[in-house]
């Protein structure tokens, strides 16, 4: 569950204040980078947006009193070119680790044209490879890589551009403050590459982030733990096998360094008498994981496409109306307004839902949501 704190008045003005300065400050240089583009470094643009947006960093979270705390000692992307991966606990994490790891490394990010301006711009200018994550973002993005097209791009980046990638391999960000399923994305990557694996991880910003939109300033402490190797592919040892071994032992390397308070109960509390199919997860639909009520928008829906008449949608919303005024019961309510499906041949009706939830469903998701039901999934719950 996420952490509540009370939000003091200084709380929300520093909110305010960050959030504007963060955007104004790279609104601001825009220009100055898009005139400079075209006389400066033409042969790796991309590379000209990363270091102004790296010295933009640096300069950011000093002046708002964000303090990053390093090792001592701290890997060289450019010396030792690598698959950087870490956990994901806020939308600041890909700025935080480019304020000290710098420019010379790719970021795996979310569609960029569904980002917020002014980052809808930054994101393609500096390179960084975004991914459509699931059926959402397929949804909702029209420009973002495939999952194929995004992991050829970091191969590339790391084989023939000699190039490091940072990559977030449970996907989206931690809103429960717990770590989520690792995919095995950055895993593929590493043996496709063979190159490593630097395990990197963000601690302390549960306490910066007081929500998802309001934070005080505070520390950010980053580790860095030994590097894992690839392993060797043979007959003996096919890719598949080798992605889904070294993936494990990446997630169990994160549940070994990250503080309890990040790893999720089923996790913590897992014994080997406990079957993951044991565990059942209850999940409600409507305004929980959908925004709005998904069996109103259904029947319009099927009005809409002239499967039911305006008829029989006016007589569902009389029974909700009863239901209102105390005269059905919730149950009563079900089984009457159910009888527009009376005469629906079952494969109709089956394809039009199919259409529906593809169309209506997916893009009005809380998409926040998605990641643990994803999480449980995976588990095997």
């Amino acid at each position: 569950m996420l952490e509540h704190f009370h939000l003091k008045r200084r709380d929300i003005v520093y909110a305010i204040f960050f959030q504007i300065t963060f955007i104004l400050s790279h609104i601001a240089a825009l220009p100055f980078v898009w005139i400079a583009e075209k006389f400066l470094m033409k042969k790796d643009r991309p590379l000209l947006w990363r270091l102004v947006a790296y010295r933009l960093n640096n300069i950011f979270f000093a002046f708002v009193g964000i303090h990053i705390k390093l090792p001592k000692e701290v890997p060289d992307p450019q010396k030792e070119v690598a698959v950087y991966v870490s956990n994901h606990p806020t939308m600041v994490d890909g700025f935080v680790y480019f304020s000290f790891l710098g420019p010379h490394i790719i970021v795996l990010s979310a569609p960029a044209d569904k980002v917020a301006f002014p980052f809808n711009i930054w994101f393609p200018k500096m390179g960084i490879v975004d991914v459509l994550r699931d059926d959402y973002d397929k949804a909702v993005s029209k420009k973002a890589n495939t999952k194929e097209q995004a992991l050829n791009k970091l191969v590339f980046s790391l084989k023939e551009q000699n190039t490091s990638v940072l990559i977030f391999p449970e996907g989206h960000v931690e809103y429960t403050n717990k770590l989520h399923y690792i995919h095995t994305g950055a895993i593929r990557v590493s043996i496709r590459s063979q190159k490593s694996v630097v395990v990197c991880t963000l601690i302390g910003l549960d306490k910066i982030f007081l929500d998802k939109t309001h934070m005080r300033p505070g520390i950010i402490h980053v580790r860095f733990e030994e590097k894992m190797y690839p392993p060797k592919l043979s007959r003996e040892l096919p890719f598949g096998i080798a992605v889904k071994q070294f993936a494990k032992e990446l997630q169990e390397k994160f549940f070994t360094i990250l503080p309890s308070k990040y790893i999720p109960a089923y996790i913590k509390n897992r014994g080997p008498n406990i079957a993951p199919s044991s565990i059942g997860i209850f999940v409600d639909i409507d305004n929980t994981i959908y925004d709005g009520y998904s069996q109103k928008h259904f029947v319009r829906y099927l009005m809409d496409h002239k499967k039911i008449s305006r008829f029989t949608m006016l007589r569902i919303g009389w029974f909700l109306f009863l239901e209102k005024i105390g005269l059905l019961t919730h149950n009563q309510l079900m089984q009457k307004a159910l009888f527009f499906t009376k005469g629906l041949k079952e494969k109709d009706l089956e394809e039009v839902a199919h259409i529906f939830f593809k169309e209506q469903v997916i893009p009005h998701l809380f998409h926040d949501m998605v990641p643990p039901i994803i999480d449980h999934q995976e588990f095997g719950h």
